[in-house]
């Protein structure tokens, strides 16, 4: 993919100097106060610019502490922002605490598939304070995956999920997303900024949700030119605060100007994610997952399976192995355990390909002898062919190589209803359990907090 290199070069120049003569907009009091002691950093018309000379050495500061790492096992997480559910009855309604619980169960008995993930969905039957603490109680109690939260942030929420990470004996780790274009401003940047001012030893995760068009220039190159400045600004303020451990990726979105939207699944959204692979690892040192297994549909249907195999399959082979989006539909809207179960054969797929791709195109594969040898024709009684069948045999678990009888002999499974069946299957069937003291201090924060919803 080396065709990207020269635009990557002009993509980061062009963002030192969007910092050096626009910068970024702070309005954090303390943060500015902080700054204004940094050499290489100066106001101008209220902004925040650094100099190119001191962003290229952040930059190769920042470059020298870390180690590229490509990816290799195929996975797929699925995201915690939904907020409707298509349910067992295929009803699109707002998702509760209930089915967090039950989701969780579901993605936490398929994580030897390569699914990750817990409770997927910011609960619409609790009130706003207590989502993101309700949707971690139910991540936790119901799976061994790294709890979800999302939705409605103060800093009591915030300072209620530490003490709940501390009981799980999770490392503290602050995110930020930068408002495009060029703002580090907004009710997220104020909690992330005073939950590190607590907490100084937590690691600090940068990142940005520029949308094309909207909130950058309508090109591709330029929208990350925008994407790129905005994340080392964000980078540079914390680096300035002191954060040890540092972590920075773009992302950019494509905009639909017919429906208003920035959308999944595209032609646009592919390319974009093409160069994205190479802009993160070039400049950030870093392979983020790729959201390919979102789409614009709804519900589970063909439109929801063209967009995320197309996606999913021409990432792979650009490199990508960790994608996100599994179950999620309407964007991130929607999560559909049915939906979850396809995305899994999706995933199943795509690691047999590579799989096969790594193994069976050898000179041990020949097989020339075999076929000078054989005399009736006829290879399937071959000792070869027992030898060696299984490394071409997928043996989908939804999606069978039926011919029309044999399809009409087995009842005429319907795709849909075996997806349901299964999932349902493995909810009742997923045994873990919580260690009780965990559950139990979970709970205690969780009535605390509804006691509590004027202090949140």
């Amino acid at each position: 993919m080396g065709h990207y290199d020269a635009i990557i070069e002009k993509i980061y120049q062009n963002a030192l100097v969007l910092l050096a003569k626009k910068g970024l907009l702070v309005e954090n009091k303390t943060v500015l106060k902080k700054l204004e002691e940094v050499e290489g950093i100066s106001f101008v018309n209220g902004r925040v610019c650094f100099t190119e000379a001191y962003t290229d050495a952040f930059v190769k500061r920042f470059q020298a502490g870390k180690e590229y790492s490509a990816p290799t096992k195929f996975t797929a997480s699925c995201l915690g922002h939904a907020n409707h559910i298509v349910d067992w009855d295929d009803r699109v309604r707002p998702i509760t605490e209930a089915d967090n619980n039950d989701m969780a169960r579901l993605i936490d008995a398929m994580r030897n598939s390569g699914i990750t993930g817990s409770a997927p969905g910011i609960p619409q039957d609790v009130p706003l304070p207590l989502q993101g603490i309700s949707q971690f109680v139910s991540s936790a109690k119901n799976s061994r995956g790294a709890p979800q939260w999302a939705g409605y942030k103060s800093i009591g929420t915030d300072l209620l999920l530490k003490q709940c990470m501390d009981i799980m004996g999770l490392e503290n780790a602050l995110g930020i997303h930068l408002i495009s274009p060029l703002k580090m401003t907004g009710n997220e940047v104020d909690c992330t900024l005073e939950m590190f001012m607590r907490y100084p030893e937590s690691s600090v995760a940068v990142g940005d949700m520029p949308i094309i068009g909207l909130s950058t220039p309508a090109t591709i190159v330029s929208g990350f030119t925008v994407a790129v400045a905005e994340v080392l600004g964000g980078g540079m303020v914390f680096d300035a605060l002191g954060a040890k451990e540092l972590s920075m990726s773009v992302n950019l979105y494509p905009f639909d100007m017919k429906y208003m939207s920035f959308i999944y699944g595209t032609p646009t959204n592919i390319a974009i994610n093409r160069i994205e692979i190479e802009i993160n690892k070039t400049i950030f040192k870093t392979q983020i997952v790729s959201k390919c297994l979102n789409t614009m549909s709804q519900v589970p249907n063909q439109q929801a399976a063209a967009q995320k195999a197309m996606y999913a399959g021409i990432m792979a082979e650009y490199g990508k192995r960790n994608f996100t989006g599994a179950g999620g539909l309407s964007m991130d809207e929607v999560f559909s355990p049915v939906q979850l179960m396809v995305d899994r054969e999706i995933l199943d797929g795509l690691r047999k390909v590579y799989e096969m791709s790594d193994t069976v195109f050898d000179e041990e594969h020949l097989l020339l002898d075999v076929v000078l040898e054989n005399t009736d024709d006829d290879f399937i009684s071959e000792l070869s062919t027992v030898e060696h069948y299984q490394e071409n045999q997928w043996n989908s678990r939804l999606f069978p190589s039926y011919q029309l009888q044999q399809w009409i002999s087995a009842g005429k499974p319907d795709v849909h209803q075996n997806a349901k069946a299964e999932a349902k299957k493995l909810i009742r069937e997923n045994p873990f359990e919580l260690d009780k003291d965990k559950a139990r201090a979970l709970d205690e924060i969780y009535d605390w907090a509804r006691s509590h919803m004027d202090q949140l």
